[in-house]
């Protein structure tokens, strides 16, 4: 049976729909025989089921109760109309024509209430919902659904009321709740806009309880721009799983928590992580923890960055795992450093098969500054096991360089069961010489030596070199071979210098002269753009090139639209005259002092231009509640630039040949040589050589 019926009238709006019934589930009962048959394309046979009832076997029994069912369904809608309208103006012109009435605003009216009612009732569950808007003193929407039935898991409880409030600013608050056997939830956020300020805090909570799980959830996020920008969040997540049909648990906890701050002169951003977990899995107990941080921080002389990670994973009797890593960082307009740390501990343990236990270490370094830079790589790892002879394996790499000395080094060790091998590598170069190290040991059992026969003395290769005497097969022998090339730099040369005239206040490089370029080049007087800079006429004059001994630059003002102004100040930039000497070649020492960059004070703006057309926001603001967009200025910023210093050659220095010398050595317990060679430059000869011991 239903019914249908729908008005509407200077006050409201209406509809309505009702429909009610029975069901007879009676054919449930029916018996089903199904049987044997062959899966299609397959060899698979399904087994025959005999006397097969739905209603008996699959649960619908003591779910419904009984084949009768009935329900009711009934949903009622209304719109009830608000008496009150808006008024929006639209003056109205005609050229060279004036209508003699013309509207000059357009009413429309303001919206009303709404509601929406539902409910379906059956003799297993009902369910209600209620659901309204209304436009009163504030907008506030709410809706309610509930259930009720012989099956607790379908019972259920869910409410929530949102309000948007325009007086004072701006203000929208939401409420959320669910309950239920299995589950239980909670939602409050609030958002508020003003005037001077704007708030807004959300807080969530979750709890699950079925029969193997727990676990507790809830989440807050808080922000405001009162006294500085600010945001914060946490995260915190707890958990208990049991399930004796799979012999297994977990039990642990997540914390993560987020705080950024920001002012106009700073910026910083700190996270935090942690978790861990308990449990065990076919009656084996594991465990494992997980933490994180990390934190930024920017402001305009610096910027620095941190990262620490560290995790541990444990399965008993099977494996044991620890790991830490961290990086740091830090920036700044004269210097760039970086550290990166890694650590790691390991056991793994598979019965009868492989066994292991190792620890591994490395870091890295690196730093750079004006005319300098230096780094450094070390790796190191231990992990003999049941399958490898590998005990031990390090390598590390170091690079110092800046402009008077440049080193670069490489050393690496093996271990083995059997023995050891370490080579190093050294390569240098400063003002007195460049050299080239190379250097390797190694200690190893020689007892396949018995095994190599020489046929022409009819011995082994053991007995040759008569090892029985010094040694024995299960003794190691120690062998180190070492080379070295070393080249000696000549300070003596040939120098070709630019000739240069000295003034009282310049420096004045005459007779130059270039094929296809005129005497001289006039740059006319022009304006740099978006800056108050006018730079004067100036000549270039190629027949003698004048270098000032004190440069001073115009102060100027750097003006993008929409961006803060920029000032830049006086720079006084010096130059040095070296004179040549017997070991170096004349110079230029060019020197610019530090100074500062002043960025003033900046308000953002408050409205948008788009082509001719200007939008103000605090009008659309306005127009939406009664709330006007806060002022935000950035205060007036410093940056300093530091000093730099460079030199820049009037002259070619071409050295003579030095000397070259190379080195080679081999040491063991049965055995020591080394040879020399070189080649010197002895002014009225060269003179070579060649020693052997």
């Amino acid at each position: 049976h239903q019914n249908f019926s729908a008005g509407n009238n200077e006050n409201s709006i209406e509809a309505h729909v009702g429909i009610n019934g029975e069901a007879n589930l009676d054919f449930l009962n029916i018996p089903l025989t199904i049987p044997e048959m062959t899966l299609p394309y397959t060899v698979l046979t399904t087994p025959q089921v005999k006397d097969f009832s739905l209603w008996e076997k699959t649960g619908l029994k003591e779910f419904l109760k009984t084949t009768k069912q009935s329900f009711d369904l009934s949903v009622k809608a209304q719109y009830k109309k608000n008496k009150d309208k808006h008024s929006i103006p639209i003056p109205f012109y005609v050229k060279d024509f004036q209508a003699v009435s013309t509207p000059n605003n357009i009413l429309i009216p303001a919206m009303g209430n709404i509601t929406y009612d539902f409910s379906f009732k059956s003799s297993v569950i009902t369910l209600n919902t209620n659901a309204g808007l209304y436009n009163q003193s504030d907008i506030v929407a709410h809706f309610l659904t509930s259930s009720s039935s012989v099956t607790d898991a379908l019972q259920y409880k869910l409410e929530g009321t949102s309000s948007l409030t325009r007086k004072r600013g701006l203000k929208l608050a939401t409420a959320l709740s669910l309950s239920n056997k299995f589950m239980e939830g909670n939602h409050d956020s609030t958002i508020s806009l003003t005037k001077k300020s704007m708030e807004a805090s959300v807080t969530t909570s979750a709890k699950v309880q079925i029969p193997i799980l727990k676990m507790n959830f809830k989440q807050e996020l808080n922000g405001n721009t009162k006294s500085k920008p600010t945001i914060s969040s946490s995260i915190e997540l707890t958990y208990d799983f049991n399930s004796p049909k799979l012999y297994s648990t977990a039990m642990g906890a997540v914390d993560h928590k987020l705080i950024l701050e920001s002012l106009t002169s700073y910026f910083s951003i700190e996270s935090s992580t942690k978790g861990d977990i308990k449990g065990s899995i076919l009656s084996r107990e594991y465990s494992g923890t997980i933490t994180s941080e990390a934190s930024n921080y920017f402001n305009s002389k610096s910027t620095r960055s941190s990262v620490k990670l560290q995790g541990a994973s444990k399965v008993d009797d099977i494996w044991n795992l620890e790991v830490k890593e961290s990086f740091a960082g830090e920036a700044t307009i004269q210097r760039i450093y970086a550290i990166w740390e890694h650590n790691m501990r390991n056991h793994l343990q598979l019965e009868g098969l492989f066994l292991t236990s190792g620890e591994h270490t490395g870091k890295a370094t690196l730093e750079l500054s004006p005319w300098k830079m230096s780094a450094l790589v070390q790796v190191r790892a231990s992990q003999p096991n049941s399958l490898l002879d590998i005990n031990y394996l390090g390598q590390d790499v170091s690079l110092n360089a800046n402009s008077e000395h440049q080193k670069v080094s490489w050393k690496s060790e093996v271990q083995v069961h059997s023995g050891f091998l370490q080579s190093n590598v050294h390569l240098s170069n400063d003002q007195e010489e460049a050299r080239l190290d190379i250097a390797s040991s190694f200690k190893v059992s020689l007892w396949f030596l018995k095994d190599i026969i020489l046929p022409v003395y009819d011995k082994s290769l053991w007995d040759l070199l008569k090892l029985d005497v010094t040694t024995s097969i299960d003794r190691k022998q120690y062998l180190h071979a070492s080379t070295s090339l070393v080249y000696t730099k000549n300070p003596n040369g040939y120098h070709f210098s630019v000739p240069v005239e000295e003034l009282a206040d310049k420096f004045i490089i005459p007779r130059l002269k270039l094929n296809g370029l005129s005497s001289g080049i006039v740059i006319p007087t022009f304006q740099v753009p978006f800056t108050d800079l006018q730079v004067p006429s100036y000549t270039f004059d190629f027949s003698e090139i004048k270098i000032y001994k004190k440069l001073s630059t115009l102060p100027f003002s750097l003006s993008i639209p929409a961006l803060p102004k920029v000032r830049v100040p006086k720079v006084d930039v010096l130059t040095k005259y070296s004179e040549p000497d017997d070991t170096s070649v004349p110079f230029f020492e060019i020197t610019i002092p530090s100074s500062q960059l002043t960025v003033s004070q900046f308000t953002l703006p408050k409205s948008i231009s788009v082509g001719s057309a200007v939008e103000y926001l605090n009008e659309v603001a306005s127009n939406i509640a009664d709330f006007e967009l806060p002022a935000i200025t950035m205060p007036e910023q410093t940056l300093e630039i530091p000093s730099i210093k460079f030199s820049v050659p009037a002259g070619i220095f071409i050295p003579s040949f030095g000397a070259l010398t190379a080195h080679f050595g081999v040491a063991s317990p049965l055995y020591n040589a080394t040879w020399s060679t070189g080649l010197k430059n002895k002014v009225e000869y060269v003179e070579t050589f060649l020693n052997s011991t």
